[in-house]
């Protein structure tokens, strides 16, 4: 696990962490460590990019955004009352 392999692409990786990736070869094999979007793929995976610290209603936010089609009626309902400084609504 390394949050080094958390960006697919060695360009944006530069432009983040203003040095070159130590081993962008290994770039596209990496799976982002959240198992609510790749529970999958993480099971087989010989690397996973640790996710480090998400708050709950960032990750919430980000998801109704980005994925809806993951999140039940209730969990719209939890997203939306996580607290503001969370990132809630």
């Amino acid at each position: 696990m390394s949050g080094d392999f958390r960006l697919k692409d060695a360009g944006e990786y530069l432009v983040w962490y203003g040095h070159a990736h130590p081993a962008p070869r290994l770039l596209t094999k990496a799976i982002f460590g959240i198992p609510e979007l790749h529970r999958k793929e993480i099971r087989g995976a010989q690397l996973v990019a640790n996710p480090v610290v998400i708050l709950p209603g960032q990750f919430w936010l980000w998801l109704r955004r980005r994925r809806p089609e993951l999140l039940s009626p209730i969990s719209w309902w939890i997203a939306s009352r996580e607290s503001p400084g969370q990132g809630g609504l």
